[in-house]
């Protein structure tokens, strides 16, 4: 509990200890006036069954005489109405409270979301090359989801209703001892096997969830493999192997179902076990009727109160045990983004600002977009991304305004070498320099001016428009430069003839286009349209996302453009008017296809890592 209660306040941050401390206070205090309120019953039900304690000495006959009632029944009528009274109050607060609660449980979701989605952002592009973007996706959308609602909130919950047991339980045995040890004497041995049924429901539901595992993977087995299946005669086996899977998986849970039936009819009877024992109680000592029928409705009220916090409580014990792993996963993420911020101080960690690269500093030097000359020289950089990469280029000249290819074998050195002409990349040891002057003193001036398509595209489930003018607001999108790009991009035609044109809505999502396959000569091997389960949405086919990909690197105007195996599966007409459209601009194109290539002033090839000048003047002319 100790090391659970340390995680929850780093998620929270230390700068919220009182905050929480507050809500709290706020909590206990409504669980005090709920148990107050069990006190305030006792009198009033002794008055209703013993009238003349109006005429005596105790607190009842003062209050009596001091408001000089003129009857016991107004006096009576008096006391429930102001009892009725507070008990709204009561419950009026218990409500502010718990949503004061909830208030602040959802802010701070909020604002841990937020901070985690800005450290992510303010990661440096090779993070995300080996990042796994599903990870990301869950840690948001469930992981933190859960720490709130199903660990944070459940932490509260038991806390408060282990208070409310305990503090019940004080008025109980002050109003009676011997009645409420008996009480405790069976309700401590039905509460041993309601949580029996408990822990044996929970080792039931992790060994269903084993066996179900088991039977989807024969599932799975078969409809991966089917021809093979066939190939191989085998399919008794796999047939046989399903249904032994299946059986197991059915039989646990049949006894899952069953076992987790009994502590729900268990807690059903509870209350009539516990008004039993109160009856036998009764008709075992020497009180008579009267006096115990205030005895018997509040412990009645008492044990209503008590067994659904007792049965929250152990409830709230076993979804904190459950979903445990949700927090360490959240704590060991966050503590790995915090250490990356390195320098940033904790007690400000909530208040987000614009992300900027942990490898980004501001501009040393102005840069204005206008160069003659871009050097890569003695670069070396290795990079996992994921399989171990290494690249070299003594020396490269990219003239201002020329078009330029770099090419090689399949794999990722090409890739490599646009991202660290692009900036995206620090490299290892030698500089890439834009008229002598090293882009890292004006990284942000210089990825202003480069538009960077890679091959990996993400497509939102949103507009055209939107998709086109990437992270722009709606108020400052410009539809005549949008149109233009697309003019650029040679997709304009086709969105003129949709019947919402850029208010379409496309898809597919984000990294379905990563896995589109290219043969060695650079040609797609299939335009089929992705699928895309949304309702309403446009399928968008490879080459369809890669000219809205280009369209997206032109629209903010950059001098350089780089072009990773953006014009493979471009027919001969299309990649003409494309590279026309950006003839005024520097161009590097990372291609395998010799007909591309036939465009460019200068060739580069990457040979086992090595990039040399394999072609120095235009072979055809444009």
């Amino acid at each position: 509990m100790d090391t659970l209660l340390k995680k929850i306040i780093f998620l929270l941050g230390r700068n919220k200890i009182k905050r929480l401390l507050f809500l709290l206070l706020l909590l206990t205090i409504s669980v005090v006036m709920e148990t107050a309120s069990l006190l305030m019953i006792f009198p009033l039900m002794k008055l209703v069954t013993q009238p003349i304690l109006v005429e005596s000495q105790g607190a009842i006959g003062l209050i009596y005489k001091l408001f000089n009632f003129s009857s016991y029944n107004s006096f009576l009528i008096a006391l429930s109405i102001t009892l009725i009274l507070l008990l709204t109050l009561i419950n009026g607060y218990r409500i502010w409270v718990n949503d004061k609660r909830i208030k602040f449980l959802s802010k701070e979701q909020e604002l841990l979301s937020s901070y985690m989605i800005s450290c992510y952002l303010s990661q440096p592009y090779p993070y995300w090359l080996n990042k796994n973007k599903g990870e990301l996706i869950k840690y948001i959308n469930s992981d933190i989801d859960i720490v709130f609602n199903k660990i944070i909130t459940k932490a509260i919950a038991f806390c408060t209703d282990l208070l409310l047991v305990f503090l019940i339980l004080i008025i109980l045995f002050t109003i009676n001892p011997l009645m409420t040890f008996g009480i405790l004497l069976v309700g401590s041995l039905l509460g041993f096997i309601y949580l029996f049924f408990q822990i044996k429901n929970q080792k039931l539901f992790e060994a269903q969830r084993i066996q179900k595992a088991k039977m989807v993977d024969s599932l799975k087995q078969i409809a991966q493999a089917g021809p093979e299946i066939k190939v191989a005669g085998q399919e008794s086996y796999f047939l046989q192997d399903f249904v032994v899977n299946m059986e197991r998986y059915l039989g646990k849970s049949n006894i899952y179902k069953l076992f987790l039936q009994i502590p729900t009819v268990f807690n059903q009877t509870l209350r009539i076990y516990g008004i039993l024992v109160l009856l036998l109680f009764s008709l075992v000592s020497d009180y008579d009727f009267s006096s115990m029928l205030p005895l018997l409705i509040v412990y009645g009220i008492g044990l209503l109160r008590i067994i659904p916090a007792f049965n929250r409580l152990l409830k709230s014990y076993f979804e904190i045990k459950m979903f445990k792993p949700s927090l360490d996963t959240i704590h060991k993420e966050l503590n790995f983004l915090e250490r990356a911020k390195s320098g940033r101080n904790q007690r400000t960690r909530r208040q987000l600002s614009i992300p900027i690269d942990s490898d980004q500093e501001q501009d040393k030097a102005h840069f204005n977009g206008n160069f003659k000359m871009i050097t890569i020289s003695d670069v070396h950089h290795s990079n996992k991304r994921p399989k171990p990469v290494t690249i070299k280029a003594a020396l490269m000249n990219i003239p201002a305004g020329s078009t330029v290819a770099i090419t090689g074998s399949p794999g990722s050195e090409s890739t490599m070498v646009g991202e660290i002409i692009a900036g995206l990349i620090q490299p290892d040891g030698g500089r890439v320099l834009v008229d002598n002057i090293d882009i890292k003193y004006i990284s942000n001036g210089w990825r202003n001016n480069v538009g960077y398509v890679s091959k990996s595209i993400a497509v939102f489930n949103d507009t055209i428009r939107r998709n086109v003018a990437f992270g722009i607001k709606d108020s400052v999108i410009n539809d005549v430069r949008v149109w233009r790009v697309l003019e650029m991009a040679g997709l304009a035609s086709f969105i003129r003839g949709l019947p919402n044109k850029l208010s379409t809505t496309i898809g597919p999502k984000a990294d379905s286009f990563s896995d589109t396959e290219v043969d060695p000569s650079g040609e797609e091997t299939d335009e089929i349209p992705f699928k895309n389960e949304q309702v309403g949405t446009l399928e968008l086919t490879a080459t369809q996302i890669r000219q809205l990909g280009l369209a997206r690197a032109l629209y903010s105007n950059p001098g350089v453009v780089i072009l990773d195996e953006t014009t493979a599966g471009f027919d001969g007409d299309t990649e003409k008017a494309v590279l026309e459209s950006v003839w005024d601009k520097t161009v590097i194109l990372i291609t395998r296809k010799p007909r591309t290539m036939e465009y460019c002033d200068y060739i580069y090839e990457v040979v086992d890592g090595e990039t040399v000048l394999k072609g120095s003047q235009r072979a055809h002319q444009i």
